[in-house]
């Protein structure tokens, strides 16, 4: 079951989050045109888009034990 969270965030602080996905084990996917690019690495994140999705294969025992890094100052 997926959901949909909006966030406007800047470029610097949008490539913060998306590095944190990546190490949960997230892919990141752009849609371009009519079609989806999938990425593991913040190559995929370019400051002109403004529209990603962030996937999390459910695992067996789901993400219960995993947690986004504390980085808030």
């Amino acid at each position: 079951m997926g959901k949909q969270i909006n966030y406007w965030l800047g470029y610097t602080d949008f490539l913060q989050i998306a590095q944190a996905a990546l190490d949960c084990g997230c892919v990141i996917i752009k849609p371009v045109s009519e079609k989806l690019i999938y990425g593991q690495t913040l190559d995929i994140v370019t400051e002109n888009q403004h529209r990603y999705y962030f996937y999390l294969q459910e695992k067996s025992g789901g993400i219960k034990n995993m947690f986004l890094p504390h980085t808030w100052h």
